[in-house]
């Protein structure tokens, strides 16, 4: 609970400013909470629907999964987040613009998540979340006439997109395939029926509403996996989704009090020596690789002059072209200079502390961008050293105190208890021209499950409700029952619209709230 403690204790942080950061992360977990029943109503549809698990087991079990799996989930989706709006844009000597643009981000990501939860359709809270976050920057930048993120900033943008695009196709494809081999292999007719099969077709059809008549539950070898799928979805949901929620937080934490968060000032003094020693070592291996040297501050000013500061920020450490490492390997010099200054990371100055954050971020977007033009020879075992002092260095920037990891993880259980029914019909009923067998269901979740594990993987935000949806389309198709026109339109405009829309809902609450307030 050390975060609690410090912001009680900073000190420039006004009565008022600690009830308007109540407020931001009220709202924060409040998105956790909306994402809980609009997301995890995906992952209990189909066990519900094949009436494997009543409805209240499988929202607790849901509930339950999704806790654990945020916990499980690690950081590095969190951090892809929180890299799309630089903290700098928050982090303001004015605390009424940080709370104006949180705000707007949750605003605009929980009132286009609740509504398409109320018109039952299967939106992403992924598409949500980021279009609010680049809604609100392209609206600052608007205002302060500047260029909104870096070229890296907007790599990750793209990288980001290209997962959420990506991973619907993904799933469609790969549930399909499942199912097919399904039957080929496991040509059992029960695995291939659907609970209300031993209804004639005429029956069901003049039925308004189905659930009135006795459905068949599956023998218990076809439930059980269905069962455990379905939890692998929850809990998958919970490890990527739950990411999302602690990116925002920390955006929040970081911008509004910087002092205490931009760096994990929790660490050990041991910890904190082997930053330096990282940073040491990446240095000597960029000097012997350059040939440079490390800290070469006096030929850097009789080269730049007087600006060799304004020329290592323009140049952004970017894309080195050439093998002249001489401004990055300064920087890493000037970063270990900072923490050979101090015993333990909580006697950093604010000062400090935002100067070495920083400088950490845009050492580590150098690396990527020299690793990326292929500019250093390494081997294999200077590739891994590098890669494993990265790791040591992000460590500094890249945490979440465990107090947020719980909150997220409570709002978000807790929200997948209420709100399920209105997309599980639509996932259940409304894609496919019949009714989901036992085998879709179970293949659909199964793929969804793999795929958001595989976004985890690689660090990328994955959106649930498009990969389990599109899956149900696949195995649909697969199994020649057909589409329903009208959802898959609905789903479609929703997953086209969910972007531009939260891009522009939140940057004109912006726009307004900061003309207003």
């Amino acid at each position: 609970m050390d975060g609690i403690y410090l912001i009680v204790n900073q000190d420039t942080l006004s009565l008022a400013g600690l009830i308007m950061l109540c407020i931001a992360l009220g709202a924060a977990f409040a998105f956790e909470f909306v994402n809980g029943f609009h997301d995890t109503a995906n992952a209990v549809a189909t066990v519900i629907y094949t009436k494997s698990l009543g409805p209240t087991p499988a929202v607790v079990t849901s509930g339950i999964c999704n806790f654990f799996g945020v916990w499980a989930g690690g950081t590095g989706v969190a951090f892809t987040i929180v890299h799309l709006l630089p903290a700098d844009l928050i982090a303001n000597e004015d605390a009424r613009h940080g709370l104006i643009m949180v705000m707007a981000i949750l605003a605009g990501a929980i009132i286009w998540n609740f509504g398409t939860w109320f018109k039952g359709l299967p939106a992403s809270s992924s598409h949500t979340l980021i279009g609010s976050i680049i809604g609100v920057g392209l609206a600052d930048a608007v205002i302060r006439n500047v260029h909104f993120g870096s070229e890296s900033t907007w790599n990750k943008i793209s990288e980001v997109f290209l997962a959420l695009l990506i991973s619907p196709v993904i799933g469609f494809c790969a549930a399909a395939l499942l199912l097919l081999g399904l039957k080929i292999w496991f040509k059992h007719e029960h695995l291939h029926s659907h609970p209300y099969s031993h209804i004639p077709d005429e029956i069901l059809r003049e039925l308004k509403d189905k659930h009135t008549v006795h459905a068949r539950p599956p023998h218990f070898w076809i439930r059980l996996p269905t069962v455990l799928s379905s939890m692998a979805v929850s809990f998958a949901h919970g490890s990527n989704d739950g990411q999302k929620g602690m990116g925002l937080i920390m955006l929040i934490l970081i911008g509004l009090l910087p002092a205490n968060f931009a760096l994990d000032k929790s660490i050990s003094s041991q910890e904190l020596d082997k930053i330096a020693v990282s940073l040491k070592a990446v240095g000597d291996m960029l000097a012997a690789k350059s040939g440079g040297e490390q800290n070469s501050n006096d030929k850097l000013q009789q080269k730049y002059g007087k600006n060799v500061n304004t020329f290592i920020d323009d140049s952004g450490l970017g894309p080195l072209l050439t093998v002249d490492c001489k401004p990055l390997i300064w920087n890493i010099g000037e970063a270990g200079k900072i923490i050979a200054n101090v015993e333990h990371a909580r006697k950093l100055t604010k000062k400090d502390t935002w100067e070495l954050r920083t400088k950490i971020l845009m050492i580590e977007e150098s690396l990527s961008d020299l690793l990326l033009t292929k500019c250093l020879e390494l081997s294999p075992g200077e590739a891994k050293s590098l890669n494993e002092n990265r790791k040591v260095i992000r460590s500094f920037v890249e945490y979440v105190p465990t107090w947020i990891i719980f909150g997220v993880a409570l709002a978000l259980s807790c929200g997948t208890m209420i709100g399920w029914k209105r997309i599980v019909v639509t996932i259940g009923e409304k894609i496919g021209k019949s009714n989901m067998t036992y085998a879709q269901g179970l293949s659909a979740q199964i793929v969804a499950a793999c795929t958001i594990g595989l976004g985890n993987m690689l660090h990328m935000p994955v959106s649930t409700t498009h990969v389990l949806s599109s899956a149900v389309a696949g195995t649909m198709v697969a199994n020649k029952a057909g589409l329903q026109a009208k959802t898959v339109k609905d789903i479609l405009l929703a997953w086209v619209f969910t972007f531009p829309a939260s891009v522009a809902l939140s940057a004109f609450i912006y726009l307004v709230s900061i003309s207003l307030f």
